[in-house]
């Protein structure tokens, strides 16, 4: 079963539930964990929403819904007391668990807050579900066409020697290293899917001033009236295209990190934001698709609802989603190399009747770099940043070469650059008509070079 209910503490204010979610009103929830259990039995649910007097939920409660069936991470707590919109925020959260993927993996971790001597006695209660990394085998392209997870993973807890990744739980840190350089966005962390929090922020959305992204270990979390709390496992995970999407539809957004090491690091780009919206002239409206957190998706989609023309600057930071790719044509051979390593497809080859080019589409570009590394001639460089006039040009010519057929067995050549290339690293065809496929130049350099048979004959 993965119905979610909803459970009210009676000294939160509220006597209702939002309409047609099952749940019912608990005596003193914030304090009654049996009392708890036996409701979630009862409503033979998985996952539960939990209206509170306070946003964080006491250890024991926690480890009684665990034992009572709750899964891993199918427990949100919501401070509901004092609050404008009671009911809207619970079905936020209610939607939330409600695109949560089954069977999450958690990594046992020994919790550090103050348990009573009772607790100590209850394995549940000692010990905390901790976030990890999960690899999506359907978006992942596997280990051999990209492993950046694993490159980027600083606690060595992704094995890529396997066609796809494997997460070793009890290394996980998640710290979310691996999450951004992901390209294809099959990574993320146990109960923060981004399908999940897109759920979630759509409904806070309709009615909330502002949007506070909170770590889920910060300390003294304050939210300003009519504002809505979505608490994370790491801010890492914000991106620029997270606080676009937020502010493009008219909310303001404040991210506040927790004193640890899972936020210390994390560079959510808000003030690469400012300098996208700085000086656009714009008008909040609503938006003409779902929300989408997904990189660079998130990013592009945010900046067609506001005045990003093609004459806007291109911007270059190192917090970019998207990277800008830039072709030295003299070099560059069309041997395909780049673009059969893209995991994106940004880079591909488009054949027509007369010619064949290698395209670029920035907006599916996340600036990963693999086609930089597995350039042989170095014609290739990245940096990252947005082009507005290249995000609505859609894919555009890098290079161009025209399509030719081999002199002798009509066969199709490759394109000139990669011909004249092959004609320097191969001595065996070295010299021969570019007008020719490589079989039938090297069986003409082989006659040149071999004496008539006649003359063979003859000196015997």
């Amino acid at each position: 079963m993965t119905r979610t209910a909803i459970l009210l503490c009676s000294r939160a204010g509220l006597d209702r539930l939002p309409e047609g979610a099952p749940g019912m009103l608990v005596e003193d929830l914030c304090h009654a964990p049996t009392a708890a259990t036996q409701a979630l039995r009862n409503l033979g649910a998985t996952r539960v929403v939990l209206g509170l007097c306070d946003h964080r939920a006491s250890r024991e409660l926690l480890a009684a819904l665990r034992r009572a069936g709750a899964e891993p991470f199918g427990i949100e707590t919501v401070d509901i007391k004092g609050s404008d919109e009671p009911l809207r925020l619970l079905a936020a959260a209610a939607a939330k668990l409600a695109r949560l993927p089954p069977d999450e993996p958690a990594r046992p971790l020994l919790s550090t807050e103050a348990l009573s001597r009772r607790a100590l006695f209850t394995r549940d209660a000692v010990l905390d579900q901790a976030p990890v990394a999960v690899i999506d085998k359907d978006a992942c392209v596997g280990s051999l066409r990209c492993g950046l997870c694993a490159a980027a993973c600083s606690s060595a807890a992704i094995d890529s020697s396997n066609p796809y990744p494997r997460v070793d739980i009890s290394a996980c840190s998640a710290c979310a290293d691996c999450i951004r350089p992901c390209p294809t966005g099959a990574i993320h962390l146990s109960g923060a899917a981004p399908a999940q929090l897109e759920a979630q922020l759509e409904q806070l959305l309709e009615f909330a001033d502002g949007i506070v992204l909170a770590c889920e270990n910060a300390d003294a979390v304050t939210v300003p009236a009519g504002w809505a709390l979505v608490t994370l496992p790491t801010l890492a995970l914000v991106t620029p295209g997270w606080i676009l999407q937020i502010r493009t539809r008219g909310r303001e957004v404040e991210l506040l990190r927790c004193d640890g090491t899972c936020c210390s690091g994390s560079t959510p780009g808000a003030a690469f934001v400012e300098r996208l919206l700085g000086d656009r002239h714009w008008s909040p409206q609503p938006a003409p698709s779902p929300l989408r957190l997904g990189e660079p998706t998130a990013t592009v989609e945010a900046l067609r609802l506001i005045d990003a023309t093609a004459s806007t600057p291109t911007i270059e930071a190192a917090e970019s989603p998207l990277g800008l790719l830039t072709l030295e044509a003299d070099r560059c051979t069309l041997c395909g190399a780049c673009a059969t390593s893209c995991p994106t497809d940004a880079l591909g080859f488009v054949d027509k009747e007369d010619e064949t080019l290698l395209c670029y589409a920035h907006v599916a570009c996340t600036g990963c770099g693999r086609c930089v590394g597995v350039c042989p001639e170095d014609a290739l460089e990245l940096t990252r940043g947005i082009s507005p006039a290249l995000l609505q040009g859609g894919k555009q010519p890098l290079l161009r070469a025209p399509r030719e057929a081999c002199c002798e067995c009509g066969a199709p050549l490759p394109p000139l650059p990669l011909r004249k290339r092959l004609r320097e690293l191969l001595p065996d065809v070295a010299g021969s008509p570019l007008s020719m496929c490589a079989v039938c130049a090297r069986r003409t350099r082989q006659s040149e070079l071999d004496p008539p048979r006649a003359l063979v004959t003859d000196r015997i």
